[in-house]
């Protein structure tokens, strides 16, 4: 992996972790979560992100 593609694939997780976190705090909705993922995914365009397009899944609930 060039180092390029490996800091937009950081950057896309770390921003999807900080949206999910805020999804569970209450501060988004999973609509909005969902939302702000696919906007990460057309701004950084990490090579995992296109799979992540449209998929609306939840994490499992402990």
């Amino acid at each position: 992996m060039e180092k390029a593609d490996a800091t937009k694939k950081i950057k896309y997780e770390l921003g999807k972790f900080i949206f999910k976190l805020l999804e569970i705090e209450k501060l988004l909705s999973h609509e909005q979560f969902l939302s702000l993922r696919d906007a990460l995914i057309d701004r950084y365009a990490p090579v995992i992100g296109e799979l992540e397009r449209g998929l609306d899944y939840e994490y499992p609930k402990n």
